[in-house]
């Protein structure tokens, strides 16, 4: 097989054509496996199970967005994110996936309490996050994610994002200065829960 053979073609016919393999398949590992063995899989992340891909295959929302948005969480990892930038030129839909893939290292699963949700209701919509968590353990963690599920309903928050309450102006407000302790926004540094 010819190295790069893909390097041809527009990035954007490659992710019209990925998006198809995953929205469309009932079974996507099959075509992921081929492009590796075909040897043009560093288009497609450096998925670590094939298995979390067709388990959400099964399990999609109803909007096709928000699909692609997980299957792109569930395809890369953070050290091979860059790579979608080869096929897609989606700045927010780029962010959003860093942002889901930053928050489920981050968001304590085993033990959260309220102010927990509350936070992650300003990073990401919970009720899609939800499905991400869902395939990404593959169902493993359902008592815990059904608890993450009836916190964010009772709180009022599981189906949007919300905004959040203390913003980098405010800080500067009360007189603080900006500096690498805050990053515009109390709530939206998902690399780190606080713990």
């Amino acid at each position: 097989i010819q190295k790069n053979i893909l390097d041809e073609l527009p990035s954007e016919r490659i992710y019209t054509e990925l998006q198809k393999l995953l929205l469309k398949s009932k079974k996507p590992s099959m075509g992921l496996f081929l492009a590796k063995e075909l040897g043009i899989s560093e288009y497609f992340g450096e998925y670590l199970s094939f298995e979390e891909i067709d388990y959400f295959a099964l399990h999609k929302t109803l909007n096709d967005k928000n699909n692609i948005l997980i299957f792109l969480a569930l395809l890369y990892t953070k050290h091979s994110l860059y790579q979608i930038s080869k096929i897609t030129s989606e700045v927010k839909l780029i962010r959003n996936v860093e942002i889901f893939l930053e928050t489920r290292e981050g968001f304590p699963l085993e033990n959260f309490n309220e102010y927990d949700v509350y936070k992650l209701a300003t990073v990401v919509n919970i009720e899609l996050f939800i499905s991400y968590l869902n395939a990404t353990y593959l169902g493993s963690k359902a008592v815990q994610i059904k608890t993450l599920q009836n916190k964010a309903a009772k709180l009022g928050v599981l189906n949007a994002k919300i905004p959040a309450i203390i913003q980098g102006r405010d800080i500067i407000a009360l007189g603080i200065k900006p500096s690498k302790e805050f990053s515009g926004e109390v709530g939206v540094n998902t690399g780190s829960w606080g713990y």
